[in-house]
């Protein structure tokens, strides 16, 4: 059985609320202009060789399966989770966001947003 995250979650936190943490993390300041500037250093870019997905029969032939939809069986899919689950119970707060991909609302897919402190 897997853990739940035991770690303190900011949920769908505003915009002011998120600069104000960052600002208090001393991880981004305020420009002359009134914008966050934060410097994220050199692991900034995406990384679609970085995406896998597990195959199984609802994932077989829905998914184009290529260089960038990499699949992975549930068992390597349940080592991964275990290992991101004891990294975010190691972590003091995370911060949680749900948005939306596609503008389209027929197409429109939701996403959440992860960060760790």
């Amino acid at each position: 059985m897997l853990k739940k995250i035991t770690t303190a979650i900011r949920y769908q936190s505003s915009p002011e609320a998120l600069i104000q943490d960052t600002l208090c993390l001393k991880e981004g300041l305020i420009t002359s202009t009134g914008a966050l500037a934060i410097r994220t250093g050199e692991f900034t870019g995406r990384a679609p060789q970085d995406k896998f997905i597990v195959r199984d029969e609802l994932t077989e032939n829905n998914v184009h399966w290529n260089s960038f939809n990499i699949p992975i069986d549930e068992k390597c899919f349940r080592v991964i989770y275990r290992k991101i689950l004891d990294h975010l119970n190691a972590k003091t707060q995370v911060w949680v966001r749900d948005g939306y991909a596609c503008a389209d609302p027929l197409s429109r897919r939701r996403e959440e947003v992860d960060r760790v402190k």
